[in-house]
């Protein structure tokens, strides 16, 4: 059985400046031992210079899995018209018995605390289950006057 884990949070709290006077930025800590634990290659930067270059009303779930087993990690970019903190959500997913679960579980509640501004901090079993389903898309996303077609996009494993 797969156990998952699923943050609502600003995208700028995925990232890290080293220098808040440079323009040059990382993954976040946590984030990155998150992918290197659940064996993803997870491109957080680019993912995060995309989405503040995306036009709002816009935004796809990226799924990225390990190249074995059912480790995965999601994020949804929709930007959300009247979002003015730039939300996403953030999940894995890791198998129940992996012994890594407890290191995962310490890195999202990391994640959720160090959060400035905490939203949604769930985990369990069955949460990202609408979130990774490949047939609940293309998702019609609907905000009068806005409409958008979200995409499930897939890479890895």
């Amino acid at each position: 059985m797969n156990y998952q884990f699923l943050i609502t949070l600003s995208i700028s709290e995925l990232i890290f400046y080293p220098d808040e006077f440079e323009e040059y930025h990382e993954a976040q800590a946590a984030v990155r031992q998150l992918a290197e634990e659940l064996g993803i290659d997870f491109p957080m930067t680019e993912i995060y210079d995309r989405y503040l270059k995306m036009r709002v009303n816009t935004g796809d779930v990226l799924l990225f899995r390990a190249g074995s087993g059912k480790n995965l990690i999601v994020i949804d970019t929709y930007r959300e018209p009247y979002d003015q903190l730039n939300v996403v959500r953030f999940g894995a997913q890791i198998a129940g018995t992996d012994e890594r679960l407890p290191s995962v579980r310490r890195l999202f509640r990391e994640l959720h605390d160090g959060c400035e501004v905490q939203i949604r901090y769930e985990e369990g079993q069955g949460i990202l289950h609408n979130m990774i389903n490949p047939a609940n898309y293309p998702l019609d996303i609907r905000m009068d006057p806005y409409r958008y077609e979200q995409q499930l996009k897939v890479f890895g494993g």
